[in-house]
């Protein structure tokens, strides 16, 4: 077994596909999709030595942005004092070699916005984060399986 960062793949496991991310989330953020496949193919890149293949890959993911909500969190008089932004992706995680492995699971993060503050001054700086926890939260569940 190679060890990376904690993590452990057969030495068989060479190389791995992300597909294109699709959004189905009932309000879509553009860049989204394209932000958080590259986003976690970078970090596969970076975090391994696999390389990345489309023909017969040993690892594949599928990722659906399934939710990209702001809600009220907490509620003063009359009006919202916070507000919390919320992405859900589904991801559908197949290892060719191992399949003992395969997932298929929603991971979900989110950011508090104080309700003062308009979201599309903040949004790219918390999506940018909420996109950093869902790829470490993705890779440590297909990688190092926990």
């Amino acid at each position: 077994m190679y060890s990376f960062q904690g993590g452990s793949l057969s030495p068989e496991i060479r190389t791995f596909v992300v597909y294109p991310v699709e959004n189905q989330a009932t309000i879509v953020n553009p860049s989204l999709a394209p932000d958080l496949e590259e986003a976690l193919r970078e970090y596969l890149l970076r975090e391994t030595n696999l390389t990345e293949s489309l023909t017969n890959p040993d690892l594949s993911y599928r990722v659906t942005i399934t939710d990209y909500v702001v809600r009220p969190l907490t509620v003063g008089t009359d009006q919202a004092q916070t507000n919390r932004l919320t992405i859900s992706a589904r991801v559908q995680f197949h290892n060719a070699i191992e399949s003992q492995y395969d997932i298929d699971r929603t991971f979900t993060a989110y950011a508090d916005i104080e309700a003062s503050q308009a979201l599309s001054d903040v949004e790219d700086q918390l999506v940018g984060e909420l996109i950093r926890r869902l790829v470490e939260d993705i890779y440590n569940a297909t990688i190092n399986a926990w």
